[in-house]
């Protein structure tokens, strides 16, 4: 940008404009109201820098203390802030190894659905600006859901009931009650054959155009010895296109495990090799974001985040072209995939669908 403005605040229960100087040295002390610093700061784009006329980048950087009664007027003015702004950050200071920061925003904060939201943890001052950079980085990234997604209203899919899908040995559990289930549903693979698919998964209903599932996954460290599980995925109607529209699946790494996608579909090549993977842990819990427009076979296009559930942070994105139908389904499991090996266990829990309209 040919012009930079930059604004500091600084906040306890109250919010104040200060200097750099002030920002960086000045101590304050008290308690935290932090809807106070960000309800500041929509005051002055309001007042000087007219969304239409600049682009806003806001980034706050905290304990994660607050007052309880504070969160959700904290929540509120935080997605206030992403309808106003590129991009909004947040960026938690956690020393590691310090027990003194008790409080944290991070889960507060986790029922932000905006994708220009972004969120670290800081362990070190030495990283705060790697952070920032960090956020600068995800907003080439995150304009493309933007362009996809942004401005769709998502509303609770209620009648999205599953059923059971399973092949070989295993346990699928019941699908009583399990649509929108906050609850734990633990799938099993209970047998070694190699070479062959076997699955015990959830089948949910058809649906088309916007819709969006939401859940978080484990993988049990009781049966490490697997590859090429699948823990979820978006299949096309099959009416006229035999396939999975996208695949997202957990490989051996040599000693490590990494998670991934890959779209199989007739009309697209979108293998495995296509996509970026990331590192994950057996025993964590990651958060799934799938936001899906399926519209025909040429142009359905999905969305996919992953988050590390006790961190916060965003550890991967894609996004899946080609393919696909205008009426699709999820799944949600364990399916050992071709090629796949060895026993796994896949915990689901808080599993959420939604309807999305513009």
């Amino acid at each position: 940008y040919q012009e930079v403005e930059v604004v500091f605040i600084a906040h306890h229960t109250e919010a104040k404009e200060v200097n750099e100087d002030e920002f960086f040295h000045k101590v304050e002390s008290g308690g935290t109201y932090i809807s106070s610093g960000y309800n500041h700061a929509l005051q002055i784009i309001q007042e000087r820098y007219h969304p239409s006329l600049w682009n806003i980048y806001a980034f706050h950087c905290s304990d994660g203390d607050n007052f309880y009664s504070d969160n959700d007027k904290a929540l509120a003015a935080a997605n206030e802030l992403c309808d106003t702004c590129n991009l909004f950050g947040y960026g938690e200071i956690k020393p590691s190894g310090s027990a003194y920061y008790s409080g944290s925003m991070l889960d507060v904060f986790s029922a932000i659905d905006h994708e220009n939201f972004q969120s670290i943890v800081i362990e070190k001052k030495e990283d705060l600006w790697n952070g920032f950079r960090a956020f600068m980085m995800r907003d080439a990234v995150v304009s493309d859901a933007v362009a996809q997604f942004g401005g769709v209203n998502w509303s609770t899919d209620v009648s999205n009931s599953p059923r059971q899908d399973k092949d070989g040995s295993g346990r699928t559990p019941s699908t009583s009650g399990a649509t929108n289930n906050r609850g734990t549903f633990q799938f099993e693979i209970s047998t070694t054959r190699t070479g062959s698919e076997q699955r015990q998964e959830f089948q949910f209903e058809r649906r088309r155009g916007l819709h969006r599932f939401r859940g978080e996954f484990r993988i049990s460290s009781r049966q490490p010895n697997f590859d090429r599980v699948s823990i979820a995925q978006t299949h096309d109607d099959q009416t006229g296109s035999e396939g999975v529209f996208s695949i997202y699946q957990v490989r051996r790494d040599g000693s490590n495990y990494v998670f991934g996608v890959q779209g199989d579909t007739r009309e697209a090549s979108n293998g495995y090799s296509t996509f970026d993977t990331v590192r994950i842990r057996l025993d964590r819990w990651y958060r799934l974001d799938i936001r899906t427009n399926s519209i025909n076979r040429n142009d359905t296009v999905e969305v996919a985040v992953l988050r590390d559930v006790s961190s916060g942070d965003e550890i991967w994105r894609e996004t899946i072209r080609g393919g696909g139908e205008d009426e699709q389904y999820r799944k949600v499991g364990a399916y050992r995939l071709t090629n796949g090996f060895g026993r796994v266990i896949v915990d689901w829990r808080r599993m959420r669908h939604s309807i999305g309209r513009r």
